[in-house]
């Protein structure tokens, strides 16, 4: 009946809203890895692996991707512990509590991310871009499975095409 309809559609709209803020999430996080790459790809400093002498300075490009690099290494962090705790019976990651050097080891799960080898990481990066595309890709088509009976109006169309398929 009527109650049964508002609570399959209360569920679709909640679960359309985790769709859009990982979509912009990651999205996000996969503009960045496409800044960092270029950096260590084009920019001389950062292509040597010497990138944090000029990111002392303020405002530099070598900085501005060396921050970026950070936000990226605490999302795979970040990701990570959340991946233990939805796969543990009682929602914890069951590490305790984490050091510095065992996060260092969460965040390199997929790729060491060292700055001073670039070419490695930019494989790493390119990497992990292609994994976060991937899941983007996987929840929008499980999205759509599970909602389709209700037509093409509720289905998550592709992506744009700013977001580039690798």
């Amino acid at each position: 009946g009527s109650a049964q309809w508002d609570e399959r559609n209360e569920s679709r709209v909640k679960q359309q809203k985790t769709y859009s803020t990982f979509i912009e999430d990651s999205t996000d996080s996969i503009e960045r890895l496409d800044r960092i790459i270029d950096g260590f790809t084009n920019d001389p400093w950062l292509k040597r692996g010497v990138g944090a002498i000029p990111a002392v300075l303020p405002n530099t490009k070598q900085r501005t991707i060396l921050n970026d690099l950070k936000t990226i290494k605490n999302v795979i962090g970040f990701d990570t512990l959340q991946e233990l705790r939805a796969n543990s019976r009682g929602g914890a990651s069951g590490l305790g509590q984490l050091t510095e050097k065992e996060l260092d080891v969460l965040q390199n799960l997929l790729g060491q991310l060292d700055p001073a080898d670039a070419k490695g990481m930019v494989r790493n990066l390119n990497r992990i871009k292609k994994r976060m595309m991937g899941m983007q890709e996987k929840l929008r088509v499980a999205y759509n499975e599970d909602y389709k009976m209700l037509g093409d109006e509720y289905m998550i169309k592709e992506p744009e095409a700013g977001i580039t398929k690798t």
